[in-house]
């Protein structure tokens, strides 16, 4: 039974010539043989498009797509309009995986008939396999659940990859274009369309690598702070329901805030965007909190930052040096 689901791998790919053949040669080497490999050249200038083209020619399961530049949202739906699996995956192009990455997710798809599986992930080589979590290797959550661990940062990750989804998913919903906080505006959309149990795999089978050159890690600027956005959109795309999941919205847009404030303050870019590390500030000045709703470290970093910014700032400072 497990042949018989077919999964198209999808691999957006630009700027990562020194990383890309690593990452294919993993999707390749997949003890499950049963997937077509997508890899979706997103206008890159560098030698991305000839690699992708050379192994083309070596793997008839490989389809290469040439685009103009459109972003990571703009090349994850190129290759969602031509998959042809009954599951998708996405797997970042300086990223890679185990051997046994799309094997043990089918084999949780075919026992749960679940729409969404989701596995651990390692930046470390050496923990490529293993258990993250040896009390629970693994979770099953309801679709609600799942959504109400989501944004409480818990089991289930806001990111894209290292997620198996059932492709039927994708019929209504895409990545959005020109945002780069596409994962948060985008997961939840995949799991209130799921019928059937969302799953973590606490095996670790994707190693995700840290690229400093990447856009999250680039220097910090004004876009950035499009993520506070997050909590009107969710609450949008609810709607009557958004009620349900309230204290959950409000902690996950907390949590990015505090991010969002500390990665300004620790890149020394606080005065540049006062106005909006304000706007935050104001915010979470007004939040309803207590040490049980926050957990004890953010209940003593609200309350530091209610008290005085300016002291605030000073610590977070000394945390980066």
């Amino acid at each position: 039974m497990a042949d018989n689901l077919f999964v198209s791998v999808v691999v957006p790919v630009y700027k990562v010539e020194t990383y890309l053949e690593e990452c294919i040669t993993s999707i390749l080497n997949q003890t499950y043989r049963n997937f077509e490999l997508i890899l979706v050249d997103d206008g890159s200038p560098d030698l991305c498009g000839c690699i992708c083209d050379d192994f083309a020619t070596k793997d008839k399961r490989i389809k290469v797509i040439h685009k103009e530049n459109g972003g990571l949202s703009d090349a994850r739906n190129a290759g969602i309009n031509i998959a042809r699996g009954n599951y998708i995956t996405f797997i970042d192009s300086d990223d890679y995986i185990h051997e046994d990455y799309l094997k043990d997710m089918i084999d949780i798809v075919l026992m749960y008939q679940a729409d969404i599986v989701q596995v651990g992930y390692t930046n470390e080589t050496s923990l490529l396999g293993n258990s993250s979590n040896l009390q629970e290797d693994m979770v099953i959550f309801k679709p609600e659940e799942a959504l109400h661990d989501m944004l409480r940062l818990k089991s289930v990750q806001v990111n894209a990859w290292a997620k198996l989804y059932n492709r039927e998913l994708f019929t209504t919903v895409r990545y959005p274009v020109g945002r780069i906080n596409e994962d948060n505006l985008t997961t939840y959309k995949l799991i209130l369309a799921s019928q059937s149990p969302v799953i973590c795999i606490n095996r670790n089978l994707y190693f995700y690598r840290v690229n400093l050159e990447g856009i999250m890690h680039s220097q910090f600027n004004l876009k950035r702070y499009e993520v506070l956005s997050f909590s009107n959109e969710i609450i949008d795309y609810l709607g009557n329901n958004a009620a349900y999941f309230k204290s959950d919205i409000d902690y996950s847009e907390m949590r990015l805030a505090i991010r969002l404030y500390n990665e300004c303050v620790q890149s020394g870019y606080n005065k540049q965007f006062f106005e909006e590390q304000k706007k935050i500030r104001t915010w979470l000045s007004g939040y309803n909190y207590t040490s049980q709703q926050c957990g004890f470290k953010y209940y003593i970093m609200l309350r530091i930052l209610k008290k005085s910014w300016r002291i605030y700032n000073f610590f977070i400072k000394l945390l980066r040096s």
